[in-house]
């Protein structure tokens, strides 16, 4: 099983919040009742909330790294959508890698697509199937370096499967070759035979005359 796929890092710097607002609040109640455990019952709620400041207050720096990560994604998917939608049956699901953005957001930054790549006995069907394979590897617009490997060893099986084959087809044409010689000679045969028979003349043993 191999993987086709491309990685695309995209450095991401926190944003650091222009300031924190942390507001509390306390609230005290006290019950009374007829039991002493409940009678001094307290209730608190104390709520930290922090402000981030995402959205128009995001700094310049910030915005154009969004930016860099949302066509990134862009890639990555259309890459890897290129190796699946080519790879058909050899082709399993992808798997995308993620990355946090200043805005607290997760951007695809990567991804791989696994594939097959079946050797069976019949050289046919190998030869099929790694050139499927091979077009997969290379179906997106910029191939990664693990791409033109697949891509490499991909034909490299082709070739091999394509060698299998001649050998066979050769074995093939002597066998055939062997079997028309030999119908050549059974016919020869016969046809010394036939001529044989045909000149022969009967001589008279016995001549008997009134």
């Amino acid at each position: 099983m191999a993987a086709i796929g491309a990685v695309n890092q995209v450095p991401t710097q926190p944003l650091q919040p222009a300031k924190q607002v942390e507001h509390t609040k306390k609230n005290s109640t006290h019950l009374e009742g007829q039991n002493e455990s409940l009678q001094q019952s307290k209730q608190k709620s104390s709520v930290k909330q922090e402000e981030h400041h995402y959205g128009d207050k995001l700094s310049a720096e910030a915005k154009q790294e969004i930016s860099k990560l949302k066509a990134t994604e862009l890639k990555v998917k259309a890459h890897e959508q290129a190796h699946q939608s080519v790879g058909g049956q050899f082709a399993g699901g992808i798997n995308y890698d993620t990355q946090k953005g200043p805005d607290g957001q997760q951007y695809i930054t990567g991804g791989e697509v696994p594939i097959s790549m079946p050797k069976t006995d019949d050289p046919e069907k190998t030869i099929q199937a790694m050139e499927q394979v091979r077009r997969a590897a290379l179906a997106p617009a910029s191939p990664s370096s693990q791409d033109m490997q697949v891509a490499a060893k991909a034909s490299q099986q082709m070739m091999e499967a394509q060698g299998e084959l001649k050998k066979q087809s050769q074995s093939s044409d002597d066998e055939a070759e062997h079997q028309a010689a030999h119908f050549q000679k059974v016919q020869q045969l016969y046809a010394n035979q036939q001529a044989v028979v045909g000149s022969f003349k009967p001589e008279t043993i016995f001549d008997v005359t009134a």
